[in-house]
């Protein structure tokens, strides 16, 4: 997994809050053990980006009603709402029984939350995904105004 500079790692893991009204989420892979394949993560139907273990994604957002995913159906998607000027930490959770696989999002506390970021690296968002999907710019979504 292309990981961001040193640099960014770094300012993003100073845990500042967002200022204006925005918020931020920190979605966080803190696990080695197996599964170690690649999860696309998807924000608001969106691909956000592609966590491995010991990775984590800043997404800058709006406040209010949001969904994050393992892919595009929507029985894998978590919905969440954020409040705006501060951090959210989101713990993906994988567990495996067997040969199958299951993903779940938790929303941390503020301390557990920093506490598995800086354990983690920060993945790069400019890279190209794969083939099927376009190259990843850093995920600043946008409020709608359609419904």
């Amino acid at each position: 997994m292309p990981l961001a500079s040193q640099t960014e790692d770094a300012h993003a893991k100073q845990f500042d809050a967002p200022t204006d009204g925005a918020a931020r989420i920190y979605l966080i892979r803190p696990g080695t053990m197996a599964p170690k394949q690649k999860t696309e993560i998807f924000f608001d139907g969106k691909l956000a980006g592609i966590l491995a273990p010991m990775t984590y994604l800043m997404i800058d957002t709006h406040v209010g009603a949001h969904t994050v995913g393992f892919n595009l159906q929507p029985a894998s998607w978590t919905s969440l709402n954020v409040k705006g000027d501060q951090n959210t930490y989101i713990q993906e959770q994988i567990s495996q029984f067997f040969s199958a696989e299951k993903i779940a999002f938790v929303v941390l506390d503020t301390r557990s939350g920093q506490s598995d970021v800086l354990k983690s690296s920060l993945i790069s968002m400019t890279t190209n995904v794969s083939a099927d999907h376009p190259p990843i710019n850093k995920v600043n979504v946008e409020k709608s105004d359609s419904p």
